[in-house]
């Protein structure tokens, strides 16, 4: 799993925090196995100074900013997003 530093998922020691909750069970009330945690591994995703990269940027970008899409995904899933007027109303 990729840190989020920027994005509403908290700083690094937040997110840390959430994956020892996990693994102590205390988000089995909300739907979360304590078993999840022997498959995640968190990694940066970013490197000072860079943009952050996620999914809701993506889709506001293909709607809002198609341009900005060549930052966020490969040129193939660019021109797939596009292709298919993925988030598109209509």
């Amino acid at each position: 799993m990729t840190l989020r530093p920027d994005d509403n998922w908290g700083g690094r020691e937040e997110q840390e925090s959430f994956l020892a909750s996990l693994a102590q069970g205390v988000k089995e009330s909300e739907g979360g196995n304590r078993e999840w945690v022997e498959r995640i591994e968190l990694v940066d995703g970013r490197k000072e100074g860079e943009q952050a990269v996620s999914s809701t940027k993506a889709r506001q970008a293909v709607v809002q900013d198609v341009a900005a899409l060549d930052k966020l995904v490969t040129p193939g899933v660019r021109e797939w997003m596009i292709s298919q007027n993925l988030y598109v109303e209509g």
